[in-house]
């Protein structure tokens, strides 16, 4: 088990420009981080390697336990064989965490969800 994925830890989860950014929350800030391969579509570094890797094997770990155990979950939708409810597995304060701190802030200004970068 993972532990320090349980808690939201900016400092190990997030890449140093969007910590910036988010810090900043300013058009100008979202606007240097964000780039658009293709029309309509916005990219930007945000998870650190590590984080994600560390993610992944808590993933891993959560999907051997579930076949040795045979427990069943319900996974996210009917074409998804795979893919876990992170919640289901304790996640939810970190992802609340995630969603209200580092998510909102960017979702909810009209003016960088139209960037033309």
């Amino acid at each position: 088990m993972r532990r320090e994925l349980y808690q939201m830890n900016p400092n190990r989860f997030f890449v140093p420009s969007f910590l910036n950014t988010i810090s900043e929350n300013t058009e100008e800030g979202f606007r240097n981080i964000i780039s658009e391969p293709s029309p309509g579509i916005l990219t930007f570094d945000m998870l650190q390697p590590d984080f994600c890797k560390m993610l992944l094997d808590e993933v891993g770990n959560i999907e051997n336990w579930l076949h040795e155990t045979r427990f069943r979950i319900m996974r996210p939708n009917t074409m998804n064989a795979y893919g876990v409810v992170l919640d289901d597995f304790g996640l939810e304060t970190m992802l609340a965490k995630l969603m209200e701190d580092f998510i909102l802030p960017m979702s909810t200004s009209n003016e960088y969800s139209s960037c033309n970068c």
